[in-house]
């Protein structure tokens, strides 16, 4: 298992966040969100992620209104 570095990986979340204007996040191996430019998310679970993450989908995608009633 890799070792990650948390504390680098929130400083990439927010020099991107910075940088193109939106909300960065990393998510671990079952779609917890481990690092966020949006603080609260971090511990959450981000349900598309962990559909990749399962191998169900190759990717995710969700409309602004979609996003909007999610709770993660």
């Amino acid at each position: 298992m890799p070792v990650i570095d948390f504390d680098f990986g929130q400083e990439l979340c927010d020099q991107v966040a910075k940088e193109l204007d939106f909300v960065c996040s990393f998510m671990g191996d079952r779609g917890t969100i481990m690092a966020s430019s949006d603080r609260e998310r971090i511990g959450k679970v981000h349900n598309g992620a962990a559909r990749i993450m399962r191998g169900e989908v190759d990717e995710f995608v969700a409309t602004a209104e979609e996003a909007a009633k999610s709770s993660g």
